[in-house]
């Protein structure tokens, strides 16, 4: 994982948050989700965490994703936005 650019540090948190959000949906425990992805729970923790300062490779997110069985677009959806919105957003 490298340093993230501060000017993005929301949308990494949110990020974490959906990565969370699926995880649980899924019925995972990060241990679990872990080792499916033979990573450390604590890496797992750190995607999720609000406070996060590192990010993580986009190969990971894709492993992630395809683990939880969701498109990995999902993961940078701003939470707040009705799906209509989102889903007709570029129209």
């Amino acid at each position: 994982m490298g340093k993230i650019n501060r000017a993005y540090a929301d949308k990494y948190r949110q990020l974490g948050r959906n990565l969370a959000y699926y995880r649980r949906l899924r019925g995972y425990s990060q241990a679990e989700l872990a080792e499916k992805l033979d990573l450390s729970e604590g890496y797992v923790g750190h995607i999720e965490a609000q406070n996060v300062d590192k990010e993580p490779s986009l190969q990971v997110l894709f492993r992630i994703a395809e683990a939880l069985d969701v498109p990995a677009y999902k993961f940078f959806m701003d939470a707040k936005m009705p799906p209509v919105l989102r889903r007709n957003r570029k129209r």
